[in-house]
């Protein structure tokens, strides 16, 4: 098994297909974090609580440097065994040309979600993520990319939980030319 994924990386990222940050192109990818933060119902005691998340995502350029797509979001909060399934647009935009190596981005997204618990107490709730990166193209298809994401977000069915902090994250980036007809 170590064999076949070792193998399969290292194929994935050889393909040398020309792909950058520019109008037409296509965004494939995502990423995981860990996060450890506290969240507060009204005026009661702090929560502290840990995540694991999964983010595959999609985005286009709609024009060069700036990418318009969605995140499909996977949850599991550990201290609760609560699952959480979101879908969030965002905009990510970079700041240097798209022929450098190395180039720095934000993303902004809205997020909406709903949280599955043990006793069916299923909650919907909705914020927005602030996220200035890093990302190294390893060529001219495939980027590895860090980031920090700022959160905020509020479920009103849920005692009007509120949650903010910060999440690092890690992620690749397949970028991919449109067919032209």
């Amino acid at each position: 098994m170590k064999k076949t994924i070792l193998v399969i990386s290292i194929l994935f990222l050889s393909i040398n297909i020309k792909a950058q940050i520019t109008k037409g192109y296509w965004m494939l990818g995502g990423n995981g974090s860990f996060s450890y933060y506290d969240a507060k119902r009204d005026n009661s005691n702090t929560d502290p609580t840990w995540n694991v998340v999964v983010s595959p995502n999609i985005g286009y350029f709609v024009i060069d440097k700036l990418a318009v797509g969605s995140y499909t979001t996977f949850s599991f909060r550990g201290n609760n065994n609560r699952y959480f399934l979101s879908l969030s647009p965002f905009l990510r935009y970079y700041f240097l040309n798209p022929d450098k190596k190395i180039n720095f981005f934000t993303e902004v997204s809205f997020t909406n979600s709903i949280r599955f618990i043990k006793n069916n107490e299923n909650t919907l709730s909705y914020g927005y993520n602030i996220k200035p990166g890093l990302i190294y193209f390893l060529n001219s298809s495939v980027a590895l990319e860090a980031s920090l994401k700022y959160y905020y977000g509020k479920a009103p069915d849920a005692n009007n939980l509120i949650s903010n902090g910060l999440i690092f994250g890690i992620g690749l980036q397949i970028h991919l030319e449109r067919k032209k007809s």
